[in-house]
C-alpha cells in the first residue's frame, strides 16, 4: 500500500504533458487593456569639453559637458599686440573651429606676441608703371624668422633679401613694379558730392599683401597700400597741334581747380553751393584749357584761362580779363602755381578760346599759342593773341610774345609747318592774312596764305550784293565764326593739309528763307566742311581742295580729330556735331528765330559723330554707322547745357586702356560725363558711358 502515492503522482505529470503535445498551442496572456508595447528607454554618453587660454588672448566658452555627438564651436581672440598661433590638443592653426564630442575633450588656444615690424614710408613713394623699385619690411620677433609671401592686384613682386630661418630680426626686401595703374577711389566735392579721382590725377593705386611665419608658428599678415603712376612719356612738341591732341587725358578740370581752392565747382544737372573761392565770386568756366609738359618731366601740366561767368547776367560774359591759371604735377596731383609772364606781370586775358601747344623756337621746350577772341558778346571786337615762351626750367617764368592782329575775333586756330622750312607756323580763321610765318625768334610775318577765291567767281562777286570786306570776315568758310581747323599731313606727301569745319546752317537758310541776296564765291557750298591740300610751295587754294559732306539737321561742328583709325596709312577725319531736331527742321515758319537762337546760344538738339574714312585717291567715305550710338536725333540739352556740351565735346583717339586697341574718347572735363569706344577691328563699341 506504500507506493500508490507515487504512482498517482506519475500519472497525473504524464496527462498533463500529453494533453499540450496533442493540441500543437501556445499560451498567451492578453495584455491589460489599459498598457501598451514600449521599448526600454537606452542610456546616452555625456562628454565633457575644457577649453581655456594662455596669456594673451581668450576664448568664446569654457567648455562644458554635453551629449555624445554634440557639435561645440570655439573662437580664439587675441588681444592687444599678440596673434592667435595655433591650438593645444587639437591640430588646427584656425582661430575659430567646431568640435564634434565623441570624447572628453581639453583644448587650449595658444597666442604669442606680435612682431615689431618697421614698414617702408609709402606715403611719399610713387611706382612708376614698368620700373621697378624696392620696398622693405623690418621685423623683431623672439619666435624666429620662416618665411614670408607676397602678392600684388596690379604688379608684379620679387623677394631680393631675406632673413635666415631662426633669425629673431632682419630685414625683408623685395621689388615691385607696377603693371597697370588703376584708380576706382572717390573723392568728396564740398562734402556733398563724389567724383571719381581718376579725373583729377594720373595716380594709380595697388595693396601688396604679404604673410610672415615664425618658427613660434605666428602667422602675422597685412597689406601695404601704394601709390602707382604712368610712364612718363615725351611729346614732340614740333608737331601740328591737331597731332598732339590724340593723348590719353580725362581730366576734370573744375574738379582740379575746386580741390585747389580756385574754383566754384558745380555739377552740370546740380549747382553747387561752394563758397566763394575765385576771384568774382561767381561760376567760372575753363575755356582755354590744355595739357602740357610745362617743365619737361615726362608728365603733362595744365595751362587753363578761366572765364568770367555771370549765369544772372549774360551780357556781361567774359567782359573782364582773367588770369590764367598752371596747374604743375606734383607727387600725384595738380598743383596750382602763380603763372609768371616776365614782361607782363598781370597777365590777362579776356577770352582765350584755343591754348596751342608747339615748340615755336625748336629748343625741345612746349610753348603756348595763346588764341585772342576777346569779349564774346556783341560787338565782338577781338584781343590781342600771343606767344608764351616757355622759360619755366630755367628760371620758372614765361615771356609773353604779342602775335597776329591786335583785333582778331579768333574763335579757333591750328598750328602746322604750313611752309615747310621745318618750324611752326600758325593758322588763323581771317580770310586775309590768315598764316602767321614763322620767321625765328618769335617774329611772325602775316599773309595771305589761301587763295580763297577762284577767277571765274570774281565777277560775280562784283556784280553781287556779296560784301567782300578786306579783312576777309565776310568769307563764310574761313572766317571769324569757323568753328574748327585742323592741320595736318593727310595723305603722307609729308605737306601738312588743311581741314575747316564750318557752321553749315548757312544752307539751310538759304533753302528755308530763300534769301536770294546771299552770295558765296563757292556757291552753295558756303559752310561745308573742306579739306585745303598741302603743296611743296607752301601754297593753298580753293583749286586744290576737298570737300567734304555735310550732315543734315546736326549743321555746327564741335570738334575735328585726325587719326588713321584703321591702320591703312592715311589719317582719317572724326567731326563731332550738334544741330536741329527734325521737329524744328520741318518746322519753316520759326525757323529765322531757331536760327538765331542756334547762331547766339551755340546750343542745339541732337549729337552726330561723323567719320570720315580716308579711302586715298578715292576720296572720303562717311562711315560714321560703324560707331555704336554715333547719332541721338532728339537728346537735348538740359538747363546749363551740360549734358548737351558732354555729347558735343572735342574728342580724342588713344589707346586709353593700354590694350592694343585704339579708343575713342568724348570726354567733357566737368561733372565726370565720359565716353569710351574701342575699336574691335571692324567697329567702334560703346564700352564707357555716363548715361
Amino acid at each position: 500500500m506504500k507506493k500508490l502515492p507515487i504512482y498517482l503522482s506519475l500519472l497525473f505529470v504524464l496527462t498533463c504533458a500529453k494533453d499540450s503535445t496533442d493540441e500543437n498551442s501556445s499560451v498567451y496572456v492578453s495584455p491589460p487593456s489599459n498598457t501598451t508595447n514600449t521599448t526600454p528607454p537606452t542610456s546616452v554618453s555625456q562628454y565633457t569639453i575644457t577649453v581655456s587660454a594662455e596669456e594673451g588672448g581668450s576664448v568664446s566658452t569654457a567648455g562644458g559637458t554635453y551629449d555624445d555627438g554634440t557639435s561645440i564651436t570655439v573662437t580664439a581672440t587675441p588681444s592687444e599686440g599678440y596673434g592667435f598661433i595655433g591650438w593645444s590638443g587639437l591640430n588646427s592653426s584656425n582661430s575659430t573651429i567646431t568640435i564634434t564630442l565623441t570624447e572628453n575633450t581639453t583644448i587650449e588656444a595658444l597666442f604669442d606676441n606680435l612682431p615689431d615690424l618697421s614698414i617702408t614710408n609709402t606715403d611719399s613713394k610713387i611706382f612708376t608703371k614698368g620700373i621697378g623699385d624696392t620696398l622693405s619690411i623690418e621685423f623683431s620677433h623672439p619666435g624666429g624668422y620662416k618665411s614670408i609671401s607676397l602678392s600684388a592686384d596690379h604688379g608684379n613682386i620679387t623677394i631680393e633679401s631675406q632673413p635666415n630661418e631662426g633669425d629673431n630680426d632682419g630685414v625683408i626686401i623685395f621689388n615691385y613694379i607696377p603693371n597697370n595703374i588703376i584708380n576706382d577711389s572717390l573723392i568728396e566735392i564740398y562734402n556733398k558730392w563724389t567724383i571719381k579721382e581718376k579725373y583729377t590725377t594720373y595716380l594709380g593705386y595697388d595693396k601688396i599683401d604679404y604673410l610672415i611665419e615664425f618658427n613660434s608658428g605666428l602667422e602675422y599678415d597685412s597689406n601695404i597700400t601704394i601709390k602707382t603712376q604712368p610712364d612718363s612719356k615725351y611729346y614732340d612738341y614740333s608737331k601740328p597741334s591737331i597731332d598732339l591732341y590724340n593723348k590719353n587725358l580725362r581730366m576734370d578740370t573744375g574738379a582740379i581747380r575746386y580741390l585747389n581752392q580756385k574754383d566754384n565747382y558745380f555739377l552740370c544737372d546740380l549747382p553747387v553751393p561752394t563758397p566763394n573761392l575765385n576771384q568774382f565770386g561767381l561760376r567760372q568756366d575753363v575755356g582755354g584749357g590744355m595739357p602740357l609738359d610745362l617743365d619737361g618731366d615726362g608728365y603733362e601740366d595744365f595751362l587753363m584761362h578761366p572765364q568770367y561767368n555771370d549765369s544772372d547776367n549774360w551780357d556781361t560774359f567774359t567782359t573782364i580779363p582773367t588770369s590764367f591759371e598752371m596747374y604743375m604735377y606734383r607727387d600725384g596731383g595738380f598743383v596750382y602755381e602763380d603763372l609768371i609772364v616776365s614782361n607782363y606781370p598781370d597777365f590777362k586775358m579776356y577770352l582765350c578760346n584755343k591754348i596751342l601747344p608747339g615748340d615755336f623756337d625748336n629748343d625741345g621746350d612746349v610753348d603756348m599759342f595763346l588764341s585772342g577772341t576777346g569779349p564774346d558778346v556783341a560787338p565782338l571786337i577781338g584781343e590781342q593773341s600771343y606767344i608764351l615762351e616757355n622759360n619755366y626750367s630755367t628760371d620758372g617764368t614765361f615771356f609773353a610774345h604779342p602775335v597776329g592782329p591786335s583785333d582778331g575775333y579768333l574763335h579757333h586756330s591750328a598750328t602746322g609747318d604750313l611752309d615747310n622750312d621745318g618750324d611752326l607756323d600758325i593758322m588763323i580763321p581771317r580770310n586775309r592774312n590768315n598764316f602767321l610765318i614763322n620767321n625765328g625768334g618769335f617774329n611772325f610775318t602775316a599773309k595771305d596764305g589761301i587763295n580763297v577765291v577762284r577767277e571765274s567767281d570774281l565777277e560775280n562777286i562784283n556784280n553781287s550784293n556779296y560784301n567782300y570786306y578786306s579783312d576777309g570776315i565776310g568769307f563764310g568758310n574761313i572766317s571769324p565764326s569757323t568753328n574748327y581747323l585742323a592741320i595736318s599731313d593727310l595723305n603722307n606727301d609729308t605737306y601738312d593739309d588743311i581741314v575747316v569745319a564750318n557752321v553749315e546752317i548757312v544752307i539751310y537758310i538759304e533753302n528755308f528763307l530763300n534769301n536770294s541776296s546771299y552770295y558765296s564765291p563757292l556757291g552753295n557750298l558756303i559752310g561745308s566742311p573742306f579739306i585745303l591740300w598741302g603743296t611743296s610751295q607752301g601754297e593753298y587754294s580753293v583749286d586744290n581742295m576737298t570737300v567734304l559732306p555735310i550732315v543734315e539737321k546736326f549743321m555746327s561742328p564741335q570738334g575735328v580729330v585726325t587719326y588713321d583709325y584703321d591702320n591703312d596709312g592715311d589719317k582719317d577725319i572724326l567731326i563731332t556735331r550738334i544741330g536741329l531736331s527734325e521737329i524744328d527742321i520741318n518746322n519753316g515758319d520759326d525757323f529765322e528765330n531757331r536760327y538765331e537762337y542756334l547762331v547766339q546760344t551755340n546750343r542745339g538738339w541732337g549729337y552726330y559723330l561723323q567719320l570720315l574714312r580716308n579711302d586715298g585717291e578715292e576720296g572720303f567715305t562717311e562711315v560714321s554707322n560703324i560707331i555704336d550710338d554715333y547719332y541721338d536725333i532728339v537728346y537735348q540739352a538740359n538747363a546749363d547745357g551740360c549734358a548737351d556740351t558732354a555729347k558735343r565735346a572735342r574728342p580724342i583717339f588713344s589707346d586709353v586702356d593700354e590694350d592694343g586697341f585704339v579708343d575713342l574718347v568724348h570726354t567733357f572735363p566737368l561733372g565726370g560725363y565720359y565716353f569710351r569706344w574701342e575699336w574691335n577691328g571692324s567697329r567702334f563699341v560703346l564700352i564707357e558711358s555716363p548715361l
